[in-house]
């Protein structure tokens, strides 16, 4: 059942961003099995992506058998950005997120890190996680700059729960999340009334929870939920951007006031007209770019 006839409440290049994704996604190849699910995704990723900004050079390498990707340019960088990728702890690489890491580079004089964690269904929770700590770590020890944690749905969750373990850490001094996924359980809200949402609709949510979570633990595991931690008056500066026509809206709101609630400082913004995922569509969209304007200066900021 569809709540929302989403034709008229979207603008109409949203529409057709909506449009041009779900051109790469028939019916049939959506949770058939991993690896179609990436090669999909890498096809899209490859149809949007647009040319890194001149002057951003990147080098990749392994820490600890994980793959890193370091973009950096000539100009003096002003604090180290590390960036989780989204993809439902499924589909995601160095690659599907290249372009938006090479943007936030060179429009913040930002020094990026992009990791390649591990992807469910081979690897459960917490590998993917147990991973970003990894680099985290590395990070820490080889940069003397601030750190600000970003990650985008999945990459979202992979970055709260960063956060929360290494909250004690002064170099991290804030955090960005993108229509993350937190942990929201309730079954009423934005879970339901964008049941049937474009990009992302709740069966995608579920299926993507089974794949990575184990289900005994998911509950009470703050890892995979971290908006049930109660440790939150502890981490860095927080800025949630969620999107208005997303199931997981209320994951970002939930969070945000869970953390007002422990005395912590978030903030949050309801992403207007837009839909999970808009990141991709900031050069097509006139309301994704603004909104990725926002992050970009909330970037700068720190």
């Amino acid at each position: 059942m569809k709540y929302y006839d989403y034709k008229s409440v979207l603008d109409a290049e949203i529409l057709e961003f909506i449009k041009k994704t779900e051109d790469f996604y028939p019916k049939s190849s959506i949770f058939s099995n991993p690896n179609k699910e990436r090669k999909t995704y890498s096809n899209l990723c490859k149809f949007f992506k647009v040319a890194r900004p001149k002057g951003v050079e990147t080098v990749d390498f392994e820490v600890s058998q994980i793959r890193l990707r370091k973009y950096y340019s000539k100009k003096i960088s002003k604090r180290i950005v590390l960036f989780v990728h989204g993809g439902g702890w499924v589909v995601g690489d160095l690659e599907s997120h290249d372009d938006i890491c090479a943007e936030i580079c060179s429009r913040t004089d930002s020094t990026v890190y992009a990791v390649d964690y591990r992807l469910a269904p081979e690897n459960k929770h917490p590998a993917g996680l147990n991973d970003c700590e990894i680099i985290l770590e590395h990070i820490q020890k080889v940069e003397n700059k601030n750190i600000v944690l970003i990650g985008d749905s999945a990459g979202g969750n992979l970055v709260a729960a960063l956060s929360d373990k290494f909250s004690s850490i002064d170099k991290i001094v804030g955090q960005i999340l993108i229509y993350p996924a937190l942990g929201n359980t309730l079954n009423g809200g934005s879970i339901k009334t964008h049941q049937e949402a474009p990009m992302l609709t709740a069966r995608d949510m579920s299926y993507y929870n089974s794949v990575y979570f184990n289900s005994k633990s998911f509950l009470t595991d703050k890892t995979a939920r971290p908006l049930i931690s109660k440790t939150l008056q502890s981490i860095p500066e927080t800025y949630v951007f969620v999107a208005e026509f997303d199931p997981l809206k209320d994951d970002g709101l939930l969070y945000v006031e869970a953390i007002s609630r422990q005395g912590g400082s978030a903030n949050f913004e309801s992403g207007d007209g837009l839909v999970h995922g808009y990141l991709r569509a900031r050069h097509i969209s006139k309301l994704a770019k603004d909104e990725f304007n926002k992050i970009l200066k909330i970037i700068n900021k720190f």
